[in-house]
């Protein structure tokens, strides 16, 4: 493959000049705080890089940035995050979105060919940036040195394509297609050929770092400083005008974590300082410039660099580099600099995993602080006070093995290095839960058999406390001796007394596990063209909303106020439920027990009710504002909030559920009971919450038309429900409002109804997820049986298939059902539909549905395609012509109204993979934790964890039965999502299982009592509440049994 490449140079002003999809753009004046994804979004038609999460954790918004590398005269192309990609940032590069790879009016790339034949996509709102990460890793992989492949194929390999999505997040397919479709370009995979092109143009934009000019606009200045001593300059110059906001940026992917509110009047790129990018490497180790990417510095330990290093030294590096590989996803490191993960780790008590793998090394860190420099050990900077923007981190150096090592003719030691990382995700774009590194020189005793450990380095980290530690008091322990089992059992201890999390850490127990650990280890959706909601370009003049969200369950709210030193401007109006037109309602939605209001009035009966909207010019401007509100809330003479359902129960807070939802009686369960060998009288069942975790945000735009109409384009599942509260709250007829709804990017329930409440509480009103109710169900009647195997001492398959529906059974509650493994019953309401064809032969298509990956408009062509095979020998154009001419109408329109036999069906379940996997996000990972005041604790991509490519089943087996055709049905459709989803329960149990054969294990060392078949499992069952189970003290359990059995 050949990239075809236009060279340009920029003017030699201070203007940005940057090219997107081979388009160039010259600015002259810019605001520094605009990101990349707002200028593809609001200044070009390159709509299919997406805002998603906004924080850097979901992929949806990923593009390719090339640049000029003129020390090494070649071009560089990474992915990055737009989202968090400063556009100042990208002067003199080139940047390519998946509209820049093909589409329909030039032709499709082999990626969205190859997505499209793997029906890798569903609602389609992930597939532009999955496409371009993929994009990105055949590109660097054709630079390798790798033999040529066979036509169809490239240079990547298979472990290298699952690594390139490993930080796209979809909510759909359970990434099993996503998965083959990259797969397919590998070399080394056996997969049949299904055509590969070549790549597509980009532009070159060669840039010569030799200026520092400002750029200027009204307000903001960017400042790009080609030396140290420049940096110098400008630093004193800033500070001494008082009052100046200055940032120092390289990356800035810290946004992403840290929601900066502060507005900053200078801001200050140090990637133009030759200086801080660049890897020196001498005798005494290697050292990294501080705005060096982690990607970069990964390469750069990986490399292999013969006669600098011992053999021992060139290991510590590249396992230093594995575990980087961990960190974040591939498209934050290749901007993330080293140097500004550890300046988060120092100034704002980041949880990093590098400054715990360094910390372990023994490195060394150099700062600049006005004209000084000063080198600091990594723990010493770690312990000063809080890193100001009048100081620069330059330089970081991971020693040689001569500084850890001490070489002697009589010893013959070696060196160990083994780093630790428990985290949601295998291959990172995950927080840990705690992180460990060790460097160890041993030894082979000479006065006995057995290992000496000469020296040590121990870090932890992430478990709790401000930043990682080194244990001093444990290497000062363990210097000098043998290793025996009571010397490890005693560095336990010692480990545990000494490496303690702070109090509030959330689970403590499971984070002093790395001190055991050590021991025991020593088409069109595919191209972008796709047009969502918020793709639909804004009229001129457009006001943007941002809801201003209660924080307190009940209370009085006297009144919302602004920080006017924060205030963005643009800011036009705060609309409350005052502010309801004449007429009309306060309502948001309708349910089975009334309306819900649209905001709070004087109280605020939940948190995260809405209690006003802040209207501003741009969407940046109105989210600012809606975090910077200040909310006045009176609490005197209220009672206390209702959070829980035992507190709903304990004071009758209870609605009344209609009659028709009660379940039918079957048998009697007292006699039941009353007759039974062996009783489980009671036991307790905890099931949370789940975020839809949709990939677009829910989005209107609202446009006025004339006689007081208004047309709203709504990302809703739902259009009729939004149709009828969207008049009522104007206080208009229904036929004033126009609700307009082309495709949905994921909803699950989520844009649709709310759910069905059973307690009064002060908890928000939550939407239906998908199979509302049934997961929970099922799963209850799942731990049922758990329950009765542990209490019986019996297997729990053998308790399930003495406990399955025979046919007999199933009549008892259904007059008709089918033998299948799961059963879920499925309603069907009546839609309407209307075809259209137009004078041209072209077919419209009016329906009830929303597009949600579905295929619904392909179905829409599949039909066009019978009826044009129909008419035989007669062109289609010339018969609609005549039928035109002869005023025949060609429109018909449709109710289905579904039979009472068809209208309820039990369906199979087994489908859809993508169901089953959001099932095992809920089961084990997800977890949805609130504040004493019924906040969420878990917010956005950092703090959620849905499932990813690399926590998805290895093997996934699907049969699917036929059923044969039914004529009532449409097309014999059947519902597919809800059935997986109650199957996922299957992870949860043999989860179950395992931690059964692991107590076991316990139980036969003496560990724990008789009763250890029995336990609760939580759900989520997370890795820190299984290991917790499976015992947390499992390696000092070992070594006190070998101890005694000896």
């Amino acid at each position: 493959m050949q990239n075809q490449m236009e060279e340009e140079r920029p003017t030699g002003t201070s203007n940005l000049v940057f090219a997107v999809n081979g388009h160039r753009f010259e600015l002259s004046s810019v605001d520094p705080s605009m990101t990349l994804l707002e200028f593809l979004r609001s200044h070009t038609s390159f709509k299919s890089v997406k805002l998603s999460c906004g924080e850097g954790g979901c992929g949806a918004c990923i593009v390719l940035l090339s640049k000029y590398d003129p020390s090494h005269e070649h071009i560089e192309d990474f992915t990055i995050s737009s989202c968090l990609t400063l556009l100042c940032s990208i002067n003199g590069c080139s940047i390519t979105t998946t509209e820049g790879l093909g589409n329909s009016k030039d032709g499709f790339h082999s990626i969205h060919q190859r997505f499209t034949g793997f029906h890798a996509s569903q609602c389609g709102f992930c597939t532009p940036g999955m496409c371009i990460s993929l994009f990105g890793a055949l590109v660097n992989a054709e630079k390798t040195d790798r033999p040529d492949p066979f036509l169809g194929f490239s240079k990547l390999t298979v472990i290298e394509a699952e690594k390139a999505i490993a930080g796209n997040l979809c909510r759909c397919t359970g990434y099993r297609p996503i998965a083959d479709a990259c797969k397919s370009f590998a070399a080394d995979v056996d997969m049949e050929d299904l055509g590969f092109n070549s790549f597509g143009r980009r532009k070159r934009i060669r840039k010569e770092v030799k200026s520092s000019l400002p750029l200027e606009s009204k307000r903001f200045s960017w400042y790009k400083p080609a030396s140290i001593e420049e940096l110098q300059s400008l630093l004193d110059t800033i500070d001494a005008n008082n009052g100046v906001q200055m940032k120092i940026v390289v990356g800035n992917t810290g946004m992403g974590y840290y929601k900066e509110l502060e507005h900053y009047d200078k801001y200050v790129d140090l990637t133009h300082i030759p200086e801080l990018s660049v890897v020196r490497r001498d005798q005494s180790g290697i050292e990294i410039g501080a705005s060096l990417t982690i990607s970069k510095v990964i390469e750069a330990l990986k490399e292999e660099w013969k006669g600098e290093f011992l053999s021992e030294c060139t290991v510590v590096f590249k396992k230093i580099a594995v575990h980087m590989e961990k960190i974040a996803s591939e498209f934050i490191r290749n901007t993330g600099s080293v140097g500004g993960n550890l300046v988060m780790a120092q100034r704002k008590h980041f949880p990093s995993d590098i400054v715990t793998i360094l910390l372990a090394a023994g490195s060394l860190v150099e700062i600049l602080t006005g004209t000084m420099r000063e080198k600091l050990t990594l723990e010493e900077f770690l312990a000063g006070a809080p890193f100001d923007s009048k100081s620069v981190l330059l330089n970081v150096k991971i020693p040689n093995c001569e500084s850890i090592k001490n070489i002697s003719p009589e010893r013959n030691s070696k060196l160990l290095f083994e780093t630790y990382r428990a985290a949601p995700r295998p291959l990172g774009n995950a927080l840990p839960y705690l992180n460990a590194a060790f460097l160890a020189e041993v030894s082979c005793s000479k006065s006995s058999a057995g290992i000496m450990l000469n020296r040590c380095q121990l870090a932890f980290g992430a478990f709790g406390t401000k930043h990682a530690i080194r244990a001093w008091k444990v290497e000062e322990f363990l210097a000098g001796k043998l290793l025996t089992i009571d010397i490890l059992y005693e560095a336990i201890k010692l480990v545990k007394a000494n490496v303690m999390p702070e109090d509030g850490t959330r689970n403590p127990t499971y984070r002093e596990l790395p001190m055991s650990i050590w021991i025991s280890y020593f088409v069109t959706n595919y191209i972008g063209e796709a047009v969502y909601v918020d793709d639909i370009p804004s009229p001129r003049d457009c006001l943007h909303g941002a809801f201003i969200y209660s924080k307190k369950p009940f209370a009085r709210v006297k009144g919302i106020e602004f920080n006017s030193k924060l205030l963005p401007a643009g800011l036009t109006a705060l609309i409350s439920f005052k502010d309801i037109p004449n007429g009309g309602e306060n309502i948001g939605a309708k349910t089975i027990f009334g309306p819900e209001p649209l905001f709070a009035d004087e109280f605020t009966r939940c948190s995260g009710e809405r209690l006003a909207l802040v209207v501003a010019d741009t969407q940046k401007h109105a989210d600012v504002a809606s975090s910077i509100a200040v909310v006045d809330y009176d609490l005197e003479n209220l009672e206390p909030p209702i959070l829980t359902v035992e507190q709903a129960i304990k004071r009758s807070s209870l609605f009344e559920v209609p009659s028709f939802i009660y379940p039918k009686q079957i048998g009697d369960v007292s006699k039941g009971m009353a007759e039974a060998d062996h009783k489980i009288i009671s036991a307790e069942i905890k099931l949370g919450s789940q975020y839809y975790f949709y990939m677009e945000n829910q989005t209107a735009l609202a446009v006025p038309d004339e006689e007081n109409c208004m047309v709203v384009y709504s990302s809703t599942q739902c259009p009729e429900f939004a149709h009828a509260v969207i008049a009522e709250c104007l206080g208009v007829p229904e036929h004033n409002v126009r609700v307009i709804t082309r495709r949905v990017g994921g909803a699950f329930g989520g844009k649709a109804i709310k759910a069905m409440p059973v307690c009064k509480t002060n908890l928000l009103s939550r939407s239906a997820m998908r199979a509302p109710g049934e997961v929970q169900g099922s799963y209850i009647a799942e731990a049922v049986i758990e329950h009765v195997a542990s209490s019986l001492s019996m297997d729990a398959d053998s308790v399930r298939a003495i406990n399955l529906h025979t046919h007999d059974s199933l009549n008892s509650f259904y007059d008709s059902i089918s033998r299948v493994p799961a059963v879920h019953e499925v309603m069907l309401r009546p839609t309407p539909g209307k075809v259209s064809i137009l004078s041209d032969g072209s077919v419209v298509v009016e329906v009830g549905g929303i597009e949600l990956g579905q295929g619904l408009w392909t179905k829409t062509d599949t039909s066009k395609e019978r009826l044009q095979a129909q008419i035989g020998s007669v062109k289609w154009d010339m018969l609609i012509r005549q039928a035109y001419l002869e005023a025949v109408n060609l429109s018909a329109s449709s109710f289905f109204v579904p039979d009472l036999a068809s209208m309820r069906y039990l369906n199979y379940g087994a489908a859809i993979e993508g169901a089953f996997v959001q099932g095992i996000g809920f089961f084990m990972l997800e977890e949805y934790t609130t504040n004493s005041d019924g906040l969420v604790v878990e917010e956005g991509t950092w703090t959620y964890k849905i499932p990813t490519i690399d926590t998805i089943p290895k093997q996934f087996n699907v049969e699917i039965a036929n059923s044969g055709h039914h004529q009532n049905r449409v097309l014999s459709s059947k519902a597919s999502g809800e059935p997986p989803l109650l199957l996922a329960a299957s992870v949860h149990c043999a989860t179950r299982a395992a931690i059964r054969d692991a107590r076991q294990q316990l139980y036969s060392w003496g560990c724990i009592d008789s009763s250890h078949s029995t336990f609760n499992l939580e759900v989520p069952a997370n890795m820190p509440v299984v290991k917790e189970l499976c015992g947390l003290d499992s390696v000092e359990r070992y070594l006190q049994w070998k101890m005694s059995s000896n």
